[in-house]
């Protein structure tokens, strides 16, 4: 639960009143794709996990942090997320 937060059943909202991650999959043209993709990932994710590679589940796991919330934090705390991707070798998205 994230107090003020997206999980804790307040309206989606962010950083200078950017739509929040709810917000941003309920805007997408293709929520289906979205969902997909997110799916895929997740699969990619446990496989690695199962797999016993951990380089590889904590560089997914990064990335798709970076991806979702980036938009959604301060430029501080976006550059953290952004070293933290690229410390397990991680790619930014363009």
């Amino acid at each position: 639960m994230v107090v003020g937060g997206e999980l804790d059943g307040d309206p989606p909202h962010a950083v200078d009143g950017r739509p929040g991650v709810r917000q941003k999959i309920l805007d997408a043209d293709d929520q289906t794709a979205l969902m997909l993709q997110s799916i895929r990932h997740h699969r990619a994710m446990f496989a690695a996990i199962a797999d016993r590679d951990g380089l590889t589940a904590s560089r997914l796991a990064r990335e798709s942090l970076y991806a979702y919330y980036a938009d959604h934090v301060s430029p501080a705390d976006r550059k953290i997320l952004a070293d933290l991707v690229r410390e397990c070798g991680g790619r930014l998205p363009a």
